[in-house]
């Protein structure tokens, strides 16, 4: 293997590192906002139920 191929492999494993990092990220941030859905949901649903 060469040193340019080999130059050109790490590369490639770099760049799918970081789009890999990118995409966990970003479902983090979903799963985030998820969480803070259903704890608002929750949290008005306990309200409701107190009302009645």
């Amino acid at each position: 293997m060469t040193e340019f191929t080999r130059l050109r492999l790490l590369d490639t494993q770099i760049d799918m590192a970081e789009r890999t990092a990118r995409v966990v990220q970003s479902k983090a941030v979903r799963l985030k906002l998820a969480m803070i859905a259903l704890a608002v949901s929750v949290l008005l649903t306990g309200i409701g139920l107190g009302v009645d």
